[in-house]
This record gives C-alpha cells, structure tokens and sequence, in this order.
C-alpha cells in the first residue's frame, strides 16, 4: 500500500470578508485529525465571487498577505497545499491564479487559469486576462499534480495535456454555479453536471481527480452546486460533500494507480 491524505474543503464565502474567509479554511483543515498530504481550496477562496473583490484584493508575492496565509498554513499542518485561487495582480493585469505550496510554506508552481468563464451570462473576462501559460504539473513529495481551474472542466484536451505531462492527481478548485434566478439552468441538473465531468476526467486520464468548490450563496447573485468530490482513476466516487459546508477527506493508493497504468497505457494513446 502507498497511501496517502487527501482534503478538499467547502464553505459558503463571506464576500469580500478576507478575515473571515481565511479563518474558515484554518478551522475546516484543523479539524481534521488524519494524514495529510494535500489541501485543496475552492476557487476565489478568499473573497468569494466579486468583480470589486477581484481588483481590491488582488495580490503576488511582492503583495502576498493571503499567499502568507497559505504559507504558514501549510507549514503548520506539514502538508502539500493548492490553494485554490485568488486573483493575481500583474501590471495593470488580473490573473485568476493556483498557488501550490510544499510542506515547508516554499511556492512551488502556479497556474494562471486559460479557459475564462466568459459563456451562459459569465463575465469573468471582464477583468480577468486569460494566463498564457501552458498547463502545469508539479511534482510533490508524493504525486505529481495537475493543475485546472473551474471552466478548463469543459476542454478535455487541456486534461489530456496533464497527464501526458505526467499528472497523477488532476486538481481542480472552481466556483461551479447557477444564476440564483436562473431560468435556463435546474440546480441538480447542474449537480450532475459537475458529477459526471469529475468521473469522466478521472476514468479517461486514468488519474485521481480533486475538486474543491462552495456552498451556497457566493456573490455576484450566484449559487454554488457544491460538489466538491474526490473520485479514484476507476470513476469511484471515493468522498463527496453535500450542499453544506464541510471537510472531505480520502486516503488515495498510488499504487493502484501506477499499477493501472502499466496494464492500460494512456499515455500513448492519442
């Protein structure tokens, strides 16, 4: 057995309250008393789903008091952290952008999201610029990790990408939702949406799959799906949250992993 811990966490954002937010995740993470090895946020962790937000609380490593936050995190817990994403300032630039951080609080990569949620009434392009990066992976002290945010779900090329690049456990913190007046979307017809992409990238890129959403209200008259999920390279479901708030954890074998791809080489499949 090569068994390591795995926490995806959910909770309904205080907008623009980056206090309080902050306080949220340290509770839901202490709270957990198991192994751990990686800590995945949802996206816009920090400030919930506010364009205000986005421009007044934008920050990078020369401004880093939530990348602080994280840093100290992670060293105090003694764990891998993908923090979900806050928006990054670059110039006069915002960037919506994963930070990884190893168990010593050191940023190891980032990912700056590609595929901006700019469809079916979203504006996140109207102040977020699309990071013209390539996918990322990084390497752990366990696994080696690939990174999606929120919308990159519906491109299963940029998934592909990954685990050709070598990712054994897709990560993919997102805000996924519905208008809270929607007229065009069912609450549970997006539930199963969310359900069914998790699997599917899991199955076809023989790889664990870690998403970290929200629950509830998360601005901008937005309502979370609340699907956070883990699900094994086999398409189980092995931890998924309600509509509440709450702290999913799994233990993941890599072993089963590494031994599923001798036997069925996705690698070299186009």
């Amino acid at each position: 057995m090569n068994e390591f811990g795995i926490l995806s966490l959910q909770y309904e954002p205080r907008i623009n309250n980056i206090e309080k937010n902050l306080s949220t995740v340290k509770s839901l993470l202490e709270s957990c008393k198991e192994q751990l090895d990686l800590v995945v946020l949802p996206e816009f962790f920090s400030t919930g789903v506010s364009h205000k937000g986005f421009i007044e609380y934008a920050e990078n490593e020369e401004n880093p008091h939530v990348l602080s936050f994280l840093s100290e995190l992670a060293k105090e817990n003694k764990t891998n952290i993908l923090g979900g994403s806050i928006i990054e300032k670059e110039g006069d630039k915002f960037y919506n952008t994963s930070y990884v951080f190893d168990r010593l609080g050191n940023i190891i990569e980032k990912y700056r999201k590609i595929h901006l949620y700019s469809y079916f009434g979203g504006t996140e392009n109207e102040v977020i610029t699309k990071g013209d990066n390539e996918p990322k992976v990084v390497e752990l002290d366990f696994a080696k990790i690939g990174i999606a945010i929120c919308f990159d779900l519906r491109f299963p090329l940029h998934f592909n990408k990954l685990m050709k690049m070598g990712a054994e456990i897709i990560t993919c913190p997102n805000a996924w939702c519905i208008p809270i007046n929607s007229t065009f979307y069912d609450f549970e017809l997006k539930k199963r949406e969310m359900k069914a992409f998790a699997i599917t990238r899991a199955v076809e890129n023989l790889s664990y799959f870690v998403g970290s959403s929200f629950a509830g209200n998360i601005g901008s008259g937005l309502k979370s799906s609340a699907d956070s999920i883990i699900v094994s390279p086999t398409g189980e479901i092995l931890a998924k949250c309600d509509n509440n708030p709450c702290a999913i954890y799994s233990k993941i074998d890599m072993e089963i992993l590494h031994n599923l791809r001798k036997v069925f080489p996705v690698k070299e499949i186009d």
